[in-house]
């Protein structure tokens, strides 16, 4: 096997490992440690596999996993917030809106505001 397929290999372990793991608190380190790599090296192996840094996978993953449960469920953002490792419901409305384009809360309301007149409309 050569070089680049055991890199690609690598990173598609390290993917599926991040998406089995998203909800613990992960980092740049515990990753490129998980990978066998230094945090610098295997930044760059990531970022020339996947084609975006690690970093940024890390946030869209986790992103993607709170705006499913601002949709799913009625828990408070804050625990929300703590159950995918952001530090605050600050630190994750900064996040959020600036992938998302709008907070938490908005999001929430505005995926709220679309089911309810059917479920209105189903229940007549």
């Amino acid at each position: 096997m050569d070089n680049n397929a055991l890199r690609k290999n690598i990173v598609n372990d390290i993917l599926i490992w991040i998406e089995k793991n998203v909800d613990k608190p992960l980092n740049i380190e515990t990753i490129s440690d998980k990978a066998g790599y230094s945090k610098w090296h295997f930044q760059r192996i990531f970022k020339n596999v996947v084609g975006v840094s690690l970093g940024e996978y890390l946030l869209t993953r986790r992103l993607l996993k709170v705006s499913s449960d601002l949709k799913e469920t009625d828990d408070k953002i804050m625990d929300i917030a703590v159950r995918y490792g952001f530090d605050s419901q600050q630190e994750l409305t900064r996040s959020f809106k600036r992938i998302l384009k709008l907070t938490p809360g908005k999001y929430r309301k505005n995926i709220l505001s679309r089911y309810i007149p059917n479920v209105i409309q189903d229940a007549k």
